[in-house]
């Protein structure tokens, strides 16, 4: 989905283990850029940044991946979400 924050707008993944229909998330789990932690009881991993790595931020299913315009990936709750962001388009 796509949604505002202030004057930004950004991509939103709610994390679930449906097969992702977003092509970023696809291509994600392709390069196994994004990937679940089964040892961790099932948490979804992300880098914090697309272009480096950086290091890994974790989420529960339920809670919202988003994608800033720079691809740098930040997880917050389904709450924190809908409280701090405008969901303007469903993908």
């Amino acid at each position: 989905m796509k949604a505002m924050n202030g004057n930004s707008e950004v991509d939103a993944w709610t994390i679930s283990h449906d097969v992702p229909t977003l092509e970023w998330v696809k291509e994600n789990f392709a390069k196994h850029k994004f990937f679940w932690m089964e040892d961790m009881g099932g948490l979804f991993r992300a880098p914090s940044s697309s272009f480096l790595g950086g290091t890994g931020i974790y989420g529960s299913v339920g809670d919202v991946l988003i994608r800033d315009e720079k691809c740098n990936f930040t997880i917050v709750s389904s709450k924190k979400f809908y409280k701090h962001y405008k969901n303007i388009r469903e993908d």
